[in-house]
């Protein structure tokens, strides 16, 4: 019974062990990106309940800091959907990183440009972060691609 299709070969054990260490790197990654992407819109969000919406409220906490939690859930959930979804479908990682850190551009700078319109909306602020969010990462993707893109060579 010792046969072509039975036996393992000798390469095989290592890949498959290589190719487990890397989806759980690529968790971790995603992970910490959503970790940092929580503490960005955080501070971001705390901006904003402080000086545009100091009568809001998110589950009981006023002002800046039921503002700041709602921005950092906000933040942090659309980082981890963005960083998943990039990790596990684009081939090339530099490319998944550049949609992460748009992503997380995005949520630090596009989302505070839209404060005074949305003011005091619970909505529109969610809305704001997840939108921002996307947006950085679409600018990102395109980086990306265009920095990592094959070069032809004639």
């Amino acid at each position: 019974m010792d046969t072509d299709n039975e036996r393992i070969q000798p390469g095989e054990t290592g890949k498959k062990s290589r190719s487990r260490w890397r989806l759980i790197w690529r968790i971790v990654l995603a992970l910490v990106a959503a970790g940092l992407g929580y503490i960005g819109g955080l501070i971001s969000g705390s901006g904003y309940g402080g000086n545009y919406a100091p009568d809001f409220s998110f589950f009981g906490m006023p002002g800046y800091e039921g503002s700041g939690m709602m921005a950092g859930v906000a933040s942090g959930g659309s980082i981890l959907l963005v960083a998943s979804l990039s990790l596990v479908f684009l081939r090339n990682s530099g490319t998944a990183v550049f949609v992460v850190v748009g992503a997380f551009v995005g949520i630090l700078f596009g989302a505070p440009l839209f404060f005074p319109v949305i003011a005091p909306s619970t909505g529109l602020l969610a809305l704001t972060y997840a939108g921002s969010a996307g947006v950085g990462a679409l600018v990102g993707a395109g980086i990306g691609a265009l920095t990592f893109r094959r070069r032809r060579t004639d």
